[in-house]
């Protein structure tokens, strides 16, 4: 009714009038009628771009947003800071390492690293790739990573299987003085009740001195797991399996 509206008014042709079309079809999961108004806007700015981008990556088209800025790249059409968070985002969907490594190294390219808001997106990508070694990888180059950063890294460690990883990274994002959300929890209580870590021991401590004790004792208690684990045949055979 509203795009009915817009043509008979006119409006249809104006980009911003179009942006908001393609994110109204977007959101409501009509990507189809939105790539329609996108292909037919007469003029498309770098947000136009974005939003057809996002309208893919809400609906967890992750293939066709990156088909999406494949053509964008190969046109050296303009992009901006939110170009690659949707393209990450995508990356994610898709899961795949390579394709990851490769808008990381276009992000660097265009100096758009230096953005925050791509560090979480990043981190994510790079664990939905089975690649959480490269996602350690990137936090470590963070200078003071926000929570997100921590979350995904957390997250991406308990959706990998590896829960004592998960679990000794937030003993230390503990000691970072940085407060944990709902998110965190989520997925170190996740963790916890995988590895079979008491769940009391994610409670929040105010003393510096108690928290790096309880560091120490968890970190020896998540050592011992992994041994046994290890040392076990049956777990062995099992991972093995």
């Amino acid at each position: 009714m509203l795009h009915v509206d817009t043509i008979k008014r006119g409006l249809a042709s104006d980009v911003i009038v179009a942006n908001t079309l393609v994110n109204m079809y977007g959101k409501s999961g009509n990507c189809a009628e939105a790539m329609h108004v996108f292909d037919v806007m007469p003029e498309r700015t770098t947000a136009s771009w974005n939003v057809m981008l996002l309208a893919y990556v809400e609906q967890e088209h992750g293939e066709e947003a990156l088909e999406l800025y494949k053509y964008m790249r190969n046109n050296r059409l303009l992009l901006d800071h939110i170009t690659p968070i949707c393209v990450v985002q995508a990356c994610a969907l898709v899961g795949s390492l390579r394709t990851c490594q490769h808008i990381h190294f276009d992000i660097v390219s265009a100096g758009y690293d230096c953005f925050p808001s791509l560090n979480s997106p990043l981190i994510d990508a790079y664990g939905s790739g089975a690649c959480m070694e490269d996602a350690l990888d990137y936090f470590s180059t963070l200078i003071k990573p926000e929570i997100t950063a921590w979350n995904a890294c957390i997250a991406g460690y308990t959706d990998e299987g590896d829960y004592v990883k998960s679990t000794l990274m937030f003993e230390e994002l503990r000691l970072t003085g940085l407060n944990p959300d709902e998110v965190t929890f989520s997925s170190v209580l996740s963790a916890c009740n995988h590895s079979g870590l008491p769940s009391e021991s994610v409670g929040y401590t105010a003393s510096p001195k108690k928290m790096g004790q309880d560091l120490i004792q968890n970190q020896m208690w998540l050592r011992r797991q992994e041994v046994q684990r290890t040392e076990d045949p049956q777990s062995r055979e099992l991972c093995m399996g």
